[in-house]
């Protein structure tokens, strides 16, 4: 009974949890909702998402009524035994009937504290879900930065080595990468494929920082990665997401980290990538206020381009191209290959990508396998994106 209530606990938790987080959403952009008249269809998604809500709420109900009909039925029976048990006595004069009274009292007082100790169970259910998504939140891995002995260069130079490296979540057992072994010479550029989910990914956030590793040394121009400070780090590594990461401010905010990094360094970026040039079409241009999210008016395309005008704009030494390329139109796409191509040989750059064009930019390649990187002699050709048409 107890795993089916918390079950049943948690499939609540994740639809009411996708419920509100898609009320904040339509309410933070309800102007643009209004404009194009989308009330309706926003008001049947939301109907669904009740439905759902609504069902979860139901087993739950029914999960719980279970549990205090059960202590209800077991009340009933111990007064029925009791009763019979106490007549037995009686007409054997074992018992008075005085006595008799007495102890159906005594049994009815007995079972309130049982059955207050089943509503604390089914609480202590709720509390369980609640304990185990705090443990996953501060299970997620942090660099902890150590104290130097040797300044870092100012100048990135793009090395990385990486030795007998290991990782894993805290919260798993098994690892994800075991003995990973990686050297990568100033301007080299190379390859990392894999199956999906064989962790491409998190290999890039660990690479960036992002995640320290379990075992092994990753060190970065010479000298280990988290000896870096976070404001350090962005000078050596530039992370470029499969996803455009934007904050909530303006499109200046954006490229330039909130004032951290130096404007006309951003420019010169965003007139590489022709940011510049779509901004300018906008009423307020770099001023223009972005939330972040689906409700900002402009393309996904440039809000790409905007995350890769940030990460760039501190000329970083070495690129982590984590498949960043599937989300941009065909002008973009363009720019990109552009911009990686120009940037081959200057800097290093590691290449996520099912993108023949791209791949094609590396020198070696890697593949992931059961948790190790192992060479391979050509470009792995399985589930590969035909060759886009280039106009540079």
């Amino acid at each position: 009974k107890g795993r089916q209530l918390r079950q049943s606990l948690s499939k609540r938790q994740q639809v009411d949890d996708t419920r509100f987080n898609f009320l904040i959403e339509a309410l933070e952009g309800i102007h643009t909702i209004k404009s194009f008249a989308l009330e309706k269809f926003f008001q049947r998604r939301y109907e669904e998402l009740e439905k759902e809500s609504t069902s979860c709420n139901h087993r739950v109900a029914e999960q719980t009524a279970r549990t205090f009909n059960a202590g209800t039925v077991f009340a009933h029976i111990m007064v029925i035994a009791t009763s019979i048990a106490g007549a037995i006595f009686i007409l054997s004069g074992q018992l008075s009937t005085g006595g008799m009274i007495a102890i159906l009292l005594l049994s009815g007082r007995v079972m309130q504290p049982a059955q207050k100790a089943l509503s604390l169970w089914t609480r202590y259910q709720d509390y369980l879900i609640s304990r185990q998504n705090i443990q996953d939140i501060f299970a997620t891995p942090q660099q902890i930065i150590i104290p130097r002995v040797e300044a870092i260069p100012n100048i990135p130079e793009g090395k990385l080595d990486i030795h007998n490296m290991d990782f894993q979540y805290s919260n798993e057992t098994t690892p994800i990468f075991s003995h990973v072994n990686l050297h990568i010479k100033r301007g080299e550029s190379i390859l990392i494929s894999g199956a999906h989910g064989s962790g491409k990914t998190t290999l890039l956030h660990v690479i960036a920082g992002i995640y320290p590793p379990t075992n092994g040394d990753i060190t970065i121009d010479g000298h280990p990665i988290n000896s870096y400070k976070r404001e350090e780090l962005v000078n050596h590594i530039g992370y470029i997401r499969s996803e455009p990461l934007i904050f909530r401010g303006t499109i200046r905010d954006n490229i330039t980290c909130f004032g951290q990094t130096n404007e006309h360094q951003a420019q010169e970026v965003a007139a590489l990538l022709q940011v510049d040039q779509d901004i300018a079409k906008l009423p307020s241009g770099f001023d223009t206020f972005l939330t972040g999210n689906d409700t900002d008016n402009i393309s996904p395309g440039l809000k790409q381009r905007i995350s890769i005008t940030r990460v760039l704009a501190t000329k970083p030494r070495l690129i982590l191209f984590d498949n960043a390329d599937y989300i941009l139109d065909e002008g973009g796409y363009a720019m990109i290959y552009s911009l990686l191509a120009r940037l081959k040989n200057k800097a290093s750059i590691i290449l996520t990508s099912d993108d023949q064009n791209i791949r094609a930019l590396a020198e070696r390649h890697y593949e992931i396998k059961d948790g190790t990187l192992q060479q391979q002699l050509k470009p792995c050709q399985n589930n590969i994106h035909p060759y886009r048409e280039l106009r540079l």
